[in-house]
């Protein structure tokens, strides 16, 4: 943290605490999403901690993350015993991830249903940031409000390769070096793998798994999608069983997460819709 940093956490609103010049406002997280941001003046940088109450919540009950990301070895990992292991041994226990492959896979989507379910199950505090000065930030708050090492807290970085391509030095400190955040789970997203430094990719202290996700082929996963979509749709415009059926067959063909549900809004509906129009339509209806 820089001395001119000024650190802002608002109490009110929706927001945690403040935290301005040294002085801070005790007030624990609570188990759940937050959203980190910075906004630099010629003074310092003004940092921000806003609870994230529009978490992205996928739009069908495919869920790509139970396919390709054993969710139980990260709680396994984070145990109470595991917490007691690692303290005997004098380790750091933290567990870094990189989710990669072509836009519109359901990185994200996958991203934030493991995060969920951590919150669920584990209590976990769950921080969306995008660059390395905002997790050094919550690294401070986290010690001012004494946060106990044990509990879980999970970083997700989208678009991650200029962060960990620039700030190289920073990120092997802080993933297995002296600025390692106790308890923190990170998952990385990216499109472009081969951007992002050996040094930090194959070091399994530093990332412990790299998952790739990648185009939909099979028959039953995108009928599972779309029927997933089909029954959160009013009874007005709801498709049958066997019209899924149909509707499947047009679009299992090497389709992206996010194509297959605009091709299928496409299909059905004859109109066209962004993904965000799509996911706001399925979750308002």
């Amino acid at each position: 943290m820089s001395k001119k940093s000024k650190v802002i956490i608002e109490n009110k609103g929706g927001k945690l605490a403040i935290v301005d010049k040294g002085f801070v406002v005790k007030k624990q997280f609570e188990p759940g999403f937050y959203i980190v941001s910075g906004q630099r003046t010629p003074f310092g940088t003004n940092f921000h901690i806003n609870v994230d109450k529009n978490v992205k919540v996928p739009s069908s009950k495919y869920n790509p993350s139970e396919k390709q990301f054993p969710i139980q070895e990260i709680k396994n990992y984070f145990s109470h015993k595991s917490y007691l292991i690692h303290k005997e041994l004098n380790m750091n226990m933290s567990y870094g991830s990189i989710l990669y492959g072509k836009q519109g896979t359901g990185k994200t989507t996958a991203g934030y249903t493991i995060a969920q379910q951590l919150v669920k199950d584990c209590n976990a505090i769950v921080f969306s940031v995008s660059c390395y000065s905002e997790i050094m930030f919550i690294k401070y708050v986290l010690k001012e409000l004494n946060v106990p090492a044990a509990t879980m807290k999970v970083f997700i970085m989208d678009e991650c390769e200029y962060q960990l391509r620039n700030h190289e030095s920073n990120f092997k400190q802080l993933l297995d070096g002296k600025e390692t955040v106790e308890g923190a789970f990170y998952m990385f997203m990216t499109n472009y793998l081969d951007k992002i430094p050996k040094t930090i990719l194959d070091r399994p202290s530093r990332i412990k798994k790299t998952i790739e996700f990648t185009t939909i082929n099979e028959e039953e996963t995108v009928f599972e999608i779309i029927s997933g979509m089909n029954e959160t749709l009013s009874k007005s415009i709801k498709l049958q069983k066997a019209s899924l059926r149909d509707v499947t067959k047009l679009l299992s063909k090497d389709k992206t997460l996010d194509e297959i549900k605009t091709k299928f809004i496409e299909e059905v509906y004859n109109v066209s819709m962004t993904n965000s129009q799509i996911d706001t339509l399925i979750q308002e209806v």
